[in-house]
């Protein structure tokens, strides 16, 4: 399986290192949602988990990039599937920088929606977002993205606290990382 990937990202598939936000950039790009969709449900077999976004241009077919966000995330993906030519030379140089990194969980797992609920929740009991996850520090790079947000639910072992502190039985029922879809889709 992974070396049907690594040749299927070596045709539509981007591999790079952004300098400006000094992080990876890894996707597949497809016109066909299936397809994005098959390739999505492929990596998560592999333990890869990705996010689809519909990516649009005026005069042409809406195109869907799965796009693999998280160090941790894309140095799994690095490791075990990579790619060939071009794409795989620029995968080495974005593993050794990610390695150099320290990884910080902000890949967020309860959906966007919620997050208006949790927001209110703290505020009405005194709560800062960063009580909410002890040990998280602010992200100066991730401020400049707009995502300043605690993965609060990256696993079952802190969603359940989270619950708790904010008293409201309906997180419970949220996917944990790795047992829902895996996959976000962004429209």
């Amino acid at each position: 399986m992974s070396i049907f990937l690594r040749h299927l990202w070596s045709t539509d598939g981007s591999i790079r290192w952004d300098d400006r936000f000094h992080q990876a950039r890894i996707y597949y790009a497809s016109t066909s949602l299936r397809l994005i969709h098959d390739v999505a449900n492929l990596l998560l077999r592999l333990e890869v988990h990705g996010r689809i976004k519909r990516a649009r241009k005026p005069g042409y077919r809406d195109c869907w990039h799965l796009t693999i966000d998280g160090g941790d995330n894309q140095i799994t993906f690095l490791q075990d599937i990579g790619s060939h030519g071009a794409r795989g030379v620029a995968g080495e140089a974005c593993l050794v920088k990610l390695d150099a990194m320290t990884s910080t969980p902000n890949v967020d797992t309860i959906p966007e929606e919620i997050w208006d609920t949790v927001r209110v929740l703290l505020a009405t009991r005194g709560m800062i977002d960063s009580s909410f996850n002890p040990g998280w520090e602010p992200n100066p790079v991730a401020q400049i993205c707009g995502s300043t947000r605690p993965a609060v639910a990256s696993g079952s072992s802190r969603r359940h606290p989270g619950c708790s502190a904010v008293g409201s039985a309906c997180f419970a029922r949220l996917p944990v990382s790795g047992r829902g879809t895996g996959v976000t889709v962004d429209q």
